[in-house]
């Protein structure tokens, strides 16, 4: 019996298909692992197969990323985290039963005095202060960090001592040389060291208990524990400085004002108000921490911080892989259109 033409030419194209599969088992070239067979279908199968027929291609770039990624990371500085965890100090803010009615109560205001502020009341003022450029920049002037926060590129354990890079300051010379672009110059502003300083800083607050954790980051040990200790003391100096000077301030004030009137009871109002100012007075200056406890005080790091040598190179590991299986899928898919054109060019 005669073959049906559309018959004959399905048998042609289901022909070449198996001569295909059977005269080109391999994928010629880079890629000759990925049997032929496997990009004549795009099915999940076929993807499959592929994969598996590359996994030694995959593993090797595998090892090969996690070798590069290992290895750039010893480009990375080293650095070591300081913490302290601090809670707001307690203590008695204002003298029991003082009621200030009417214009007492409005003098007090003008006075700048509130008798309800609590210790959570001045931990939150103080985390403020903390973050400030004011407090930060006195802070780095007074300590000398200018130097060590721009310079320091490692630290020399045995020395116990940092290694300056002598492309950012000249030792010998007392001169920066570091090379910038304007409108910065070579000696860093206080303005720059600030945001130097703060972005090696981290303050966070449990909102429900106060605790407040503090960490400090640098490329020595030494440095992130002694500078986030000097940090914490001045930070209630600080503090403790302001309240003394403001609570004589009020009491100048209200001295003066219990002179100026001649009723008896504003005037014993008034002297309550005087007593608790001065209670707050000898309170402050009689305790040095005075804004935040220090619970769990910072210790010198043993251990760095970062890099995580063993986690770049498996994150490289991961990337190359995926990177690797991608290329396979779409050499997959471009052998695929490629034996598909072919086959409609055979056609009759």
């Amino acid at each position: 019996m005669a073959d049906v033409p559309g018959q004959k030419s399905a048998r042609v194209v289901e022909s070449r298909r198996h001569e295909t599969a059977e005269n080109a088992p391999y994928v010629t070239g880079a890629w000759a692992w990925i049997p032929a067979a496997s990009v004549t279908e795009r099915d999940f199968g076929s993807l499959v197969r592929a994969v598996w027929y590359a996994k030694w291609i995959i593993v090797s770039a595998m090892i090969l990323g996690g070798a590069i990624a290992f290895a750039v990371s010893f480009l990375f500085p080293i650095t070591y985290r300081a913490e302290a965890t601090l809670a707001p100090a307690s203590g008695t803010e204002s003298a029991p039963g003082i009621n200030l009615p009417g214009q007492l109560g409005g003098l007090a205001n003008i006075a700048g005095i509130s008798l309800g502020g609590t210790s959570t009341d001045r931990s939150d003022l103080a985390l403020a202060v903390m973050e400030s450029r004011d407090f930060v920049i006195d802070f780095i002037v007074r300590h000398e960090l200018l130097v060590p926060l721009f310079a320091g590129e490692s630290w020399d354990a045995n020395e116990n001592s940092w290694i300056l890079d002598p492309d950012v300051y000249d030792s010998d010379s007392g001169v920066w040389v570091r090379d910038v672009d304007p409108p910065r110059h070579s000696e860093p502003s206080l303005l720059e060291a600030y945001q130097r300083f703060v972005d090696n800083l981290t303050v966070e607050e449990d909102p429900l208990t106060g605790i407040v954790k503090v960490a400090f980051f640098s490329s020595s040990p030494a440095a992130a524990k002694d500078w986030l200790e000097a940090l914490i003391r001045d930070l209630n100096s600080r503090m403790r400085e302001e309240e003394v000077q403001e609570a004589q301030r009020r009491i100048e004030f209200l001295s003066q004002q219990a002179k100026e009137t001649s009723v008896a009871g504003i005037q014993q109002v008034l002297y309550q108000v005087i007593a608790d100012q001065m209670q707050k007075k000898m309170l402050a200056e009689s305790r040095e921490e005075y804004a935040f406890k220090i619970v769990d005080p910072p210790v010198r790091p043993e251990v760095r911080h970062s890099p995580k040598r063993l986690l770049i190179a498996a994150l490289g590991m991961i990337l190359m892989a995926v990177a690797t299986v991608l290329i396979v899928v779409v050499r997959l898919f471009a052998y695929s259109n490629a034996n598909s054109s072919a086959e409609r060019g055979h056609d009759p």
